[in-house]
Parts: structure tokens; C-alpha cells; sequence
């Protein structure tokens, strides 16, 4: 599944809907099992650090 984040994420940012639409996932689920996970291992980065609640929040592949 993360390889499979990271390869959607590559280069643009996405946001949590449209992750879970292209996963076929929940929302919530896919940011606390996957997503939260990610970005503190550093291997997505957040759209905006300071906000990790904004409804604005999209997530980019770390390079």
C-alpha cells in the first residue's frame, strides 16, 4: 500500500479525498493507518506542516 502512496503522490500534491478515491479506501482510516504513519517516517510530506487538521491538506511523495 505505501509503495502504492508514494507512486500517486510523485511529484504533485494530493489530497486525502482524492487518495482514498483512487485507493477505493475510507478517508479516515487510510490518514491514521497509513498516511500519519508516513509523513512522521518522512516519506510523504504535508501541503501545509503547521495544519495537519486543515481541510486544505495534501500530501507529496518525500525526495
Amino acid at each position: 500500500m505505501e509503495k502504492t502512496i508514494l507512486d500517486a503522490c510523485r511529484g504533485h500534491y494530493l489530497s486525502l479525498k482524492v487518495l482514498a478515491e483512487l485507493l477505493n479506501r475510507s478517508p479516515d482510516p487510510l490518514r491514521q493507518g497509513h498516511l500519519n504513519r508516513m509523513v512522521k517516517n518522512r516519506q510523504l510530506e504535508r501541503a501545509y506542516p503547521a495544519e495537519p487538521n486543515s481541510p486544505k491538506q495534501a500530501y507529496t511523495s518525500a525526495e
